[in-house]
């Protein structure tokens, strides 16, 4: 596993919008995932995102808004 890797969760295939959600570096499709705060610099409001941690090489795919999310089920 990498070096950010959750033993607490277990990696999962996942669905975004609809589409197998796939590493962009690596072309695993297993991922952590978790919920992040991004704060913007002037800005009163932070704002909710996902985020997929790839299970192989912990490449991180950022998603902004509502939980877009809906976990792939196996086979």
């Amino acid at each position: 596993m990498g070096l950010f890797y959750n033993k607490q969760k277990a990696p999962a295939p996942y669905t975004v919008l609809d589409k197998a959600l796939i590493c962009q570096h690596c072309g695993n499709e297993t991922f952590i995932m978790e919920e992040s705060v991004i704060h913007f610099r002037g800005e009163i409001s932070n704002r909710a995102a996902t985020v997929f941690i790839c299970a192989n090489c912990t490449h991180v795919h950022w998603f902004m808004g509502e939980q877009p999310n809906i976990p792939r089920m196996p086979g």
